[in-house]
């Protein structure tokens, strides 16, 4: 439980990393949170600047709050914006008042953790490509793309380990408690936040066929399904023990 009463581990993170995950935001979005914190026109215009702007910003602000006891905490964000079904806690007035002040997709985007060094077992390439190939002229080659993308996601994630696992989980839906959730459950939450229900929904299903000129083709490639729905049979890399931290 010490993840959600202490500071949460994402004000840990490195300044690259933050950078980083705010590089992938759309420039519109960095442009109006930087104006939003009083950067000047002319560097907001600018989406490095913007990044920098924002994460020098919540360098300090980050500072100026991890420095104060809990009662001074709860007292400076009495009117922070919680859930009325969330417990308010030091982790979850941390999550509000930066969401107040940057916005969800830019809040969200500090609380993401690092990419990690991959299992050996895992083609490197595939697991820091953040987009898949995607073919307009070939529907096939595009859900094979997909496919291939989500597999890769799903493993890189089930041999990441439990801390990880964990925060993620955080950073997407920091006012739900995953221990209260099977493993199975935070695992597919996940992967239906960063691929849609949609698409999880019909990777996680059998694989259904169709008749092309007499031969039984896969909409989506075998083994990309096969790996998916064994991964949500296998156990998950939170045990009980390790839920206990959250």
């Amino acid at each position: 439980m010490s993840r959600l009463i202490d500071d949460p581990r994402w004000f840990s993170y490195t300044d690259a990393c933050y950078a980083e995950n705010l590089s992938a935001l759309s420039a519109p979005v960095l442009r109006g949170v930087a104006r939003r914190i009083g950067t000047k026109r002319s560097d907001a215009r600018n989406k490095e600047r913007s990044v920098d702007a924002i994460v020098s910003h919540f360098a300090s602000r980050r500072t100026e709050l991890a420095s104060i006891s809990d009662d001074i905490l709860f007292k400076s964000l009495l009117t922070a914006s919680v859930p009325p079904a969330c417990t308010r806690s030091r982790g979850t007035l941390l999550v509000a008042e930066f969401q107040n002040l940057y916005g969800l997709e830019v809040a969200t985007a500090l609380r993401t953790p690092p990419i990690i060094s991959a299992s050996p077992a895992l083609d490197p390439a595939a697991v820091q490509v953040s987009k898949p190939c995607l073919y307009s002229l070939s529907h096939r080659k595009t859900c094979d793309a997909l496919a291939n993308h989500a597999r890769q996601r799903a493993l890189h994630l089930f041999h990441a380990g439990a801390s990880v696992f964990g925060d993620v989980y955080l950073a997407y839906f920091p006012f739900l408690s995953c221990y209260l959730l099977s493993d199975k459950a935070v695992f597919c939450q996940i992967l239906a936040h960063e691929f849609g229900v949609l698409v999880t929904g019909h990777l996680s299903q059998e694989i259904v066929s169709r008749s092309v000129k007499g031969m039984s083709v896969p909409v989506i490639s075998a083994y990309a399904v096969a790996a998916m729905c064994s991964l949500h049979e296998e156990s998950s890399p939170l045990s009980q023990r390790q839920k206990e931290d959250y």
